[in-house]
């Protein structure tokens, strides 16, 4: 038998918030039409290849499914409140253009250890839609970050830079910190 997601009960709770499902082999989210009032759910580490499954979870704020086989997002237009997305360790190799439009609310994006291979005019656009929003982009454990320690887009001083950034001025967003409370220095490529 092939673990799925299916709602807790027989008779679902319209009112719960969060889910946390880590760790059960899951391999395909389903049953949650009628969660509408969810805000955080966690399908980490389990064996997902696809984030279908949650567009009717439209008070989504927090979504966190590293640790899975996703190969593309999807799905993600019908989550408008979406402010957290963690996809971190899956088998992502593109951004698509579109894949976060209805995100506009999107703060925190984290992409670290997926298989993206550069930083170019193809993510520029595909992260058009959050740029205004977004604070904080993981970008670290990708082929296109090698040789860089860690990678943050973070609140103040990336934010400002970014909205402005094209990718001929790589060097203004990319920045090797120590850990997340140090302070900007801005990296050549």
């Amino acid at each position: 038998m092939v673990p799925r997601l299916v709602p807790p009960a027989p008779a679902p709770t319209p009112q719960l918030r969060e889910l946390w499902l880590g760790r059960n082999r899951i391999t395909q989210i389903s049953g949650l039409d009628t969660l509408a009032n969810l805000r955080r759910i966690s399908v980490q580490s389990n064996r997902l290849t696809s984030m279908l499954g949650l567009e009717r979870c439209t008070a989504l704020e927090e979504l966190y499914l590293s640790h899975n086989g996703i190969q593309r997002l999807e799905g993600l237009s019908s989550l408008p409140h979406l402010r957290m997305l963690d996809v971190s360790s899956n088998m992502l190799t593109a951004i698509e253009p579109g894949a976060l439009a209805g995100n506009t609310q999107l703060e925190d994006l984290w992409l670290n250890d997926n298989q993206l291979p550069a930083i170019d005019a193809a993510l520029d656009r595909a992260l058009e839609p959050v740029r205004h929003s977004l604070t904080c982009i993981y970008l670290e454990g990708n082929p296109a970050v090698s040789g860089v320690t860690r990678i943050f887009l973070v609140h103040v001083i990336a934010v400002r830079v970014w909205r402005n950034w094209s990718v001929g001025h790589a060097s203004c967003v990319l920045c090797a910190t120590a850990s997340r409370a140090s302070p900007w220095r801005a990296t050549g490529r």
